[in-house]
């Protein structure tokens, strides 16, 4: 024991009687919240011990905070001993308290963290729309590591003392990647603390520019316990039972064959064949396992050496639409990176380079190059016999995709990033109708057209793939050099999405660009891989799809931003792929990089200046006037003969046309 170590005994703990935790407990509730209310307590202590190491100085009370200032943009700091613990949950001293073995761990001495207030901020959770600070609550945007709960956060005022502006709180969020701490305003509750001590001050008021301004007597007791304890009209226990503020969907491995016959009756079919992309009916919820986040619309495109099976991961995959028992009429529709193909060829004929290849490559023409190529759904760590294996039809590349290194003129500004990289996945879907379901496999949202989701918290999952290029189908894939690494399970980062910044290199004009049609990630190098899918929620918590992942050999000279395709900018490319009407974003200057434009869109481009590709334009065009004609020639009539009679006493000329029919 240190002998400058001070032990009081506590006499009672007084918890502030509208407390509320994340959980609702009692009806009403409020808004959903990222942080417990009123999250504030008194501890009373027998205080005869304090008096005489206060007399030294070894311990001294702090400032109180000044009830009239926000204190928002201040420095700030706390200091506490950091809890870690595996439940994510904080200590609470009840009943069979040491019963069981402790699952946390307590740092032996203080630690310090820095950090600077700040407004608070909206958080959209999954599933549950959008999560909101409690009032009473001070933000903190921290510089080195977390606070726990109940860590003292303090403000040095001008004399140069330090202030309590704050208690530290465990979030909702913890154990996730955000960008801010959460706090209980001390301010708001100094009148409380003051009337337990027969004590007379006052606290701050309800200032709504205070970003979460202090409770106001209306809100206070919503969602608390102590609401029904008090007899507020209206207050009411939810059946007795806490509500969890965050629903948690399990993966229900056991379901009975009773409860699947009994859905199976109760299904209704759909006969709609939708024509125009659109989100499918109830996508977007990701389900939560018992430890990870999985997102049904993840998938894996594999391709399989036809003799030695052998087989390597190219990209992920995410699902859009199913077809499916309640939906069969519904495409199939599947999207990914542009470059998990290499279709074209160059050649240098007269000092002009051709291109020769299409932007489509069938199975036919992977049998040739000796692979068969898959995409699988479903494979969970713990659950391999649920993965469903579909053969790929066929790979359509956006014909005016184009990576960093142009080959072809005129090339437009030198990038940074590929453009118009994304290709849609035709596959074999009969195996794939039967597992539809919102607990194994299930499309994601479409993106909002009007939406640029900047300054988005999105979150990021893909196999984490390390190459130095993006891989691809191709021919001689198992007899190339080239070798890279991938996680069999998805990993998940949060990243925010932010402007577009000039990246400085080797480049012509000493800058590289990025594309028209992309989004930026502030995220460091090798945090992206080509094909992850980054999604944001919208407004019901559904998790929408808005850009895929892409890769830069250029990422040795970057290390602040990595990049994505804006899946908003190619939905109605993608709709044309699947025989269906589409609608993309337009372009917005004031997006960082906004839509690719007509006259841009095929700068640098290989698909512009196929030879193969304009054949086969040139032959559905002749195939579709030929159609014409030969319509046109059965439903000609013979028309009748026109007789014409001229007057003998005409003065005007009269010239008369003879003309051949061919048809004879």
């Amino acid at each position: 024991m240190d002998k400058h170590e001070v032990r009081l005994p506590v006499r009672k703990l007084v918890q502030h009687p509208f407390f509320a935790g994340v959980k609702c407990k009692s009806t009403p509730c409020g808004p959903h919240r990222i942080n417990a209310k009123n999250d504030i307590a008194i501890v009373d202590v027998d205080d005869f011990l304090l008096r005489n190491a206060i007399d030294k100085r070894s311990i001294y009370p702090v400032g109180l905070p000044d009830v009239d200032k926000s204190y928002v943009l201040s420095d700030a700091r706390s200091a506490g001993w950091q809890i870690f613990s595996k439940s994510l949950v904080h200590p609470v001293i009840e009943k069979g308290f040491f019963s069981e073995p402790a699952d946390y761990s307590v740092t032996e001495i203080p630690i310090v963290v820095d950090m600077k207030v700040s407004s608070c901020r909206a958080f959209v959770g999954d599933g549950d729309g959008i999560l909101v600070p409690a009032n009473g609550s001070i933000c903190l945007s921290q510089m080195t590591s977390k606070i726990s709960m109940g860590d003292p956060i303090v403000a040095k005022v001008s004399d140069g003392d330090y202030v309590l502006i704050g208690i530290g709180q465990t979030s909702f969020l913890e154990g996730k990647e955000h960008f801010q701490e959460t706090g209980s305003r001390f301010s708001c509750f100094i009148q409380w603390v003051a009337d337990y001590y027969n004590l007379s001050t006052r606290s701050s008021n309800h200032v709504l520019s205070w970003s979460t301004a202090c409770p106001t007597q209306q809100d206070i007791s919503w969602g608390s316990t102590g609401s029904t304890v008090a007899g507020i009209p209206g207050a009411n226990l939810i059946n007795g039972k806490v509500r969890n503020g965050k629903p948690n969907k399990k993966f229900s491995a056991n379901d009975s064959n009773s409860k699947k016959k009994e859905s199976k009756k109760n299904m209704i079919v759909s006969s709609e064949k939708p024509n125009f992309l659109k989100n499918y009916p109830g996508c977007g919820k990701k389900v939560t396992t018992e430890k990870d986040d999985w997102f049904p619309w993840l998938g894996s495109l594999y391709a399989v050496d036809i003799k030695s099976k052998d087989e390597k991961f190219i990209s992920s995959v995410a699902l859009l639409s199913a077809s499916s028992r309640q939906y069969p009429n519904y495409p199939t529709v599947i999207v990914s990176s542009g470059g998990i193909i290499d279709p074209y060829k160059f050649d240098l004929i007269l000092d002009q380079v051709k291109v020769f290849g299409d932007n489509k490559v069938t199975a036919k023409d992977f049998e040739d190059m000796g692979l068969e190529v898959q995409v699988r759904f479903g494979k969970l760590k713990d659950r391999s016999k649920s993965e469903v294996i579909l053969k790929v039809l066929s790979v359509v590349q956006h014909p005016s995709y184009a990576a960093t290194e142009c080959f072809i003129e005129p090339c437009g500004p030198t990038r940074y990033n590929a453009k118009n990289d994304i290709s849609v996945i035709h596959v074999d879907s009969k195996l794939l109708t039967d597992q539809v379901s919102q607990d194994t496999i299930f499309p994601a949202c479409l993106p909002d057209p009007s939406q640029s989701y900047l300054l988005q918290y999105v979150t990021k999952t893909g196999q984490n793939v390390k190459a130095f290029k993006q891989p691809a189908v191709k021919k001689g894939l198992f007899k190339s050099a080239e070798s890279y690494t991938w996680s069999k399970l998805p990993s998940v980062k949060h990243l925010d999405v932010e402007s577009c910044e000039i990246v400085t290199g080797r480049a012509i004009g000493g800058f590289y660009t990025i594309a028209n049609g992309s989004l930026c990630l502030n995220a460091q190098a090798n945090q992206v891989s080509g094909g992850d899918l980054v999604m944001a929620p919208d407004s019901a918590g559904k998790l929408a799809l808005i850009g895929i992942g892409q890769h830069s050999a250029k990422e040795y000279i970057r290390s602040k931003q990595e990049t994505a395709t804006r899946l908003s900018c190619y939905l109605k490319w993608v709709a044309h792929q699947y025989g269906m009407k589409g609608k993309s974003s337009k372009f917005e200057a004031t997006w960082s990089t906004g839509c690719p434009q007509d006259w841009d869109i095929f700068l640098g481009a290989p698909g512009a200046k196929s030879e193969e590709r304009e054949k086969n334009k040139k032959n559905e065009q002749r195939k579709g006037t030929n159609n014409k004609k030969s319509k046109g020639n059965k439903n000609k009539r013979k028309k009748a003969p026109r007789i014409i009679t001229i007057a003998d006493d005409t003065k005007d000329k009269i010239y008369i046309n003879l003309k051949r029919n061919d048809s004879r």
